[in-house]
């Protein structure tokens, strides 16, 4: 049996990997009344305008090589649902799950322009109606396709920026530029699309230096929203194997991330200064008056995320605050 692995008298046994499956519209639909029937409800997100949402993968692969990435499930061979198939799933959440906004997950999305194009067609074909948001890369859309994305429903994009040092970018594999992520968070920006950046710290050659530019840069950029995590070298990344082997198979190490235990560092940072910066980025970004101003006041975001802003800045405003008053600050504007 393809794709599976045994023991047998004490050896462990891995056959021949599983071919991947090529046409996804042969896939059937999710069984979504195994959600909705029986009340189940996704999380509020932050970025999300209606009350009822629904999330929905179109692609599988990525041909991208991200050193932190994990990739063992879908692959690198990028494979995807027609832009029909994908409106016919929407068409049965609205129309009988009274689904309101869709999160597509898929990590490339965004990423090829004639099927964005098919895609938009294809909403506009069976007068489909509906606020969305989704993942992208920012060396791969144009202002074109982001102008395109919002007329047919688009309300935000997520982008994995990762770090605000060319160096780091070039040694993760990320395949981006500082001149990337500039360009398109502003021209996301002027076409009136919510932007959220994701951002890791403890790459192999992060130092205190590099932790403080990609703070600078989040500041540049101002995304609505950003997230901040400190790096777990997944088992089977690239980045997995440059961990010491003792610290491999110590699964303690790896729940560290969900407790208070210092973190696994791959970088000069130590584990606890890594910990901090990871506790205090979104202090040191969400509270502050310019945030306030340009993201809740000046804002014309959709009522329901200007609240979670609010809350957002409040909180992190107060935290900001301590975290002056204690002189713990590790971010300098």
């Amino acid at each position: 049996i393809e794709g599976i692995c045994y023991r047998r008298d004490g050896e462990i046994i891995r056959n021949n990997s599983r071919e991947l499956i090529a046409s996804l519209d042969d896939i059937p639909f999710p069984a979504y009344d195994l959600i909705f029937d029986n009340n189940y409800k996704y999380h509020n997100r932050r970025m999300q305008t209606g009350n009822k949402l629904a999330a929905i993968i179109t692609s599988r692969g990525c041909p991208w090589r991200c050193s932190f990435c994990y990739k063992a499930i879908f692959g690198s061979r990028y494979r995807r649902r027609s832009p029909r198939n994908v409106v016919e799933e929407i068409k049965i959440l609205i129309g009988k799950y009274k689904v309101d906004d869709i999160m597509f997950v898929d990590d490339l999305f965004a990423v090829n322009e004639q099927w964005l194009k098919e895609f938009c067609l294809e909403l506009d074909s069976n007068n489909v109606k509906i606020p969305w948001k989704c993942l992208g890369r920012v060396d791969t859309l144009t202002r074109e396709n982001m102008r395109m994305m919002k007329e047919h429903g688009c309300y935000g994009i997520e982008f994995g920026v990762e770090s605000g040092n060319e160096a780091v970018l070039q040694d993760i594999n990320k395949k981006i530029t500082l001149s990337h992520i500039k360009k398109t968070f502003l021209e996301a920006k002027e076409e009136g699309l919510l932007t959220n950046a994701f951002l890791i710290f403890g790459n192999r050659l992060d130092t205190h230096e590099t932790i403080l530019q990609t703070m600078r840069l989040v500041k540049d950029i101002r995304p609505d929203f950003c997230g901040f995590a400190v790096l777990l070298p997944f088992p089977g990344t690239e980045v997995y194997e440059l961990l010491d082997a003792k610290i491999k198979y110590n699964w303690e190490a790896f729940n560290s991330y969900y407790g208070h235990k210092p973190m696994i560092s791959l970088c000069s940072v130590s584990p606890a200064d890594l910990q901090r910066y990871g506790r205090q980025a979104a202090a040191e970004y969400y509270g502050t008056i310019r945030y306030f101003l340009d993201n809740i006041i000046l804002s014309k975001n959709p009522f329901k995320i200007k609240c979670y802003q609010t809350l957002f800045f409040g909180y992190y405003a107060v935290s900001n605050f301590f975290l002056w008053f204690s002189r713990r600050q590790l971010f300098k504007s």
